[in-house]
């Protein structure tokens, strides 16, 4: 069992530490390690704990961890279909068809196979004897505010296939899938485009041959896209896209899918967000689609660090206190619930549910303070755990502490950035369980040194 005088003084207990701390590559960089048992609160390591850095990815355990506590493991996303005017009996709705969101991020996710929300709602209508709409398909994503990015993201991040804006109408991960084939002589020819649409209009201005690299350019809310970069020459590539608008592809293949299945809808679709539309008093309910419990879908944030899952979470978490989920509401949510459970959060700056934002600022101790709790004072203790991956296993750290004595006997998340390389969670070793944070801001050299050098550290400590 590691003991507390790794902390001391102690020549012989300290050189491990030590001999990390003044590495090239970690001399100049900003450092925060934590260690404790979680049990007795006996310290075995405390460098710089309360000096807040940037959190990057370790910030959905602060996320997930609160939204198991106020939701319950158990929560389901629900998404809403409705109709208003009047069924004749010629199968006919008078009237629109209308998609509520409420926040899932799990719509026709790639990481939610054999949970269809489109293929429900369609046997759904058609089980309500539909055979023709003679409105539009009209989407709702009111519950969550609209106004395009967070500002609180870095620009290059802006449009990339990791960090979609969040929407309460997610719909495929919020991302476009487009693989072009590179021609000799000729620009890149687009060979297919998931999930499928006829909204989006692609400028290609990319090259074959050359350094393999390409850009989306975009506005918001805006389907005319341009693309700039190299290809390679006669392979496939793939490129991800940001979605410009999610809540109108959800209505728009929710028609083109009904349309597939006989029931015809005269007019183009649309979203609650043009004009004055709104969802009428006294609709009626076609379908309501669930997600999966909000243990899996945390599983899935942490396993895979999905910043769309975490933002969606983290925003539903603003419906404790407001009808309108915003970001800042939500942070408030989330530092409340942590200081009512004797956490402080004076010096804790959470500006959205990923990581993605550099406005982030979270302490170490705080990061083990919150694990802290969860192991010990959570009816959700065991869902927590398991939604972390298991270092050296799987998920994000599948590579940290690999053959190592410690592979498989660690829980944590990871967080990384440029220059910035966190990680956080538990160590089960000797009957213990031992709490712990390390964050490293602006290191040197590259991360699979930083990781080498980590496992040396920790299976020091946890000999």
């Amino acid at each position: 069992m590691a003991t507390m005088i790794f902390c001391s003084a102690s020549a012989q207990l300290k050189t491990p530490l030590q001999a990390f701390l003044e590495h090239s590559d970690v001399e100049a960089a900003g450092v925060s390690i934590y260690i404790k048992d979680v049990m007795n609160d006996s310290v075995l390591v405390d460098h710089n704990s309360k000096t807040n850095l940037i959190p990057a990815s370790v910030t959905k355990v602060v996320t997930t961890a609160a939204a198991l506590e106020i939701l319950s493991d158990t929560f389901r996303f629900e998404t809403k279909v409705l109709y208003d005017g009047s069924l004749s009996a010629d199968s006919v709705l008078r009237g629109n068809l209308y998609v509520v969101g409420g926040g899932d991020p799990s719509l026709e996710s790639e990481y939610a196979k054999g949970r269809s929300f489109l293929k429900g709602t369609v046997e759904a209508v058609k089980k309500l004897g539909v055979k023709k709409i003679t409105g539009a398909v009209i989407a709702d994503a009111s519950l969550y505010a609209q106004g395009g990015t967070p500002i609180q993201w870095l620009v290059e991040d802006v449009g990339t296939y990791y960090a979609p804006v969040p929407s309460a109408l997610s719909f495929c991960d919020n991302v476009f899938n487009l693989v072009y084939k590179g021609s000799a002589g000729a620009s890149p020819q687009l060979v297919s485009v998931y999930p499928p649409t006829n909204l989006l209009n692609i400028q290609n201005d990319m090259n074959s041959g050359g350094d393999t690299w390409w850009r989306a350019y975009s506005k918001p809310y805006s389907w005319d896209v341009q693309l700039r970069g190299n290809l390679p020459v006669g392979k496939n590539s793939g490129i991800r896209i940001e979605i410009p608008e999610p809540e109108l592809l959800v209505a728009d293949s929710l028609r083109a899918m009904l349309e597939k299945s006989g029931v015809k809808v005269a007019l183009p679709s649309k979203t609650t967000r043009w004009d004055t539309i709104k969802v009428p008093e006294g609709a009626r309910l076609v379908f309501t689609h669930q997600s999966d419990m909000l243990k899996n879908l945390i599983k899935k944030t942490n396993y895979r660090s999905i910043n769309l899952y975490a933002e969606n979470i983290f925003l539903r978490l603003a419906l404790q206190r407001a009808e309108v989920a915003t970001f800042q509401t939500a942070s408030d949510v989330v530092a409340q619930f942590w200081k009512s459970k004797g956490l402080n959060v004076k010096h804790t700056y959470q500006a959205d549910g990923s990581g993605l934002s550099m406005k982030n600022a979270i302490s170490s101790k705080f990061l083990v303070d919150v694990l802290t709790y969860m192991r010990r004072g959570s009816v959700y203790s065991q869902q927590f755990t398991e939604s972390l991956p298991q270092a050296g296993v799987n998920g994000t750290v599948k590579s940290l502490f690999a053959n190592t004595p410690l592979a498989g006997k660690v829980y944590a998340k990871s967080g990384s950035m440029e220059r910035v390389q966190n990680y956080c969670g538990y160590v089960f070793h000797n009957n213990r369980v031992y709490a712990f944070s390390v964050m490293l801001n602006n290191f040197d050299g590259g991360r699979y040194a930083l990781r080498q050098k980590l496992a040396t550290l920790f299976n020091e400590i946890f000999k």
